[in-house]
């Protein structure tokens, strides 16, 4: 009896974690995306300015000068850095996405639980339902065979009751007879 509160405790408690757990996962999925979003958007933006910076050359002869090259690595290295911050929200992702498909598996592997428990259970049943139709068999073989057997008794006693009956006549005939 215990057993059984336990059980039914903890599969309402591990319904309740799913559940949460799914709703969880799926608003943070969508921050985790719209971050991205926000994120990209921001690179294509570094990628122009580094791109224009590239383009601009202040030195003699319109070639780069020294510090035209220090704007272009340092707007190279903010790509590099926002590009970092995309893989992060990449592996966040990722890692919701790996908490849902193994929610999903212990959800699998419960609903599989579940459904060989209820076939076990219809196979006791089956086998206990043979069980009685053995029993029912024997019982109603069993009650033929003494019903045949009173039959036989009866007619036997309807025999000798005849038989006794027509002795007694035969007797009383003769003892009128004599």
């Amino acid at each position: 009896m215990n057993m059984k509160y336990t059980s039914i405790v903890l599969i309402i408690f591990l319904s309740l974690i799913n559940n949460l757990s799914k709703g969880f996962a799926s608003d943070s999925t969508e921050v985790v995306k719209e971050k991205l979003h926000i994120l990209i958007e921001n690179r294509k933006a570094r990628f122009g300015n580094y791109l224009e910076s590239l383009d601009e050359k202040t030195g003699f002869f319109g070639n780069q000068t020294k510090k035209d090259v220090k704007r272009s690595n340092e707007v190279l290295e903010t790509i590099v850095r926002s590009d970092n911050e995309i893989f992060a929200e990449l592996n966040k992702l990722l890692n919701v996405k790996t908490t849902e498909k193994t929610i999903g598996n212990f959800d699998l592997a419960e609903k599989e639980s579940k459904i060989l428990r209820q076939e076990r259970a219809l196979n006791a049943t089956k086998q206990l339902i043979e069980l009685q139709k053995v029993k029912l068999e024997k019982m109603e073989s069993s009650l033929k065979a003494r019903n045949i057997f009173l039959l036989i008794l009866f007619f036997i006693l309807i025999g000798i009751a005849f038989y006794s009956n027509r002795q007694r006549l035969q007797n009383k005939k003769l003892t009128r007879n004599t």
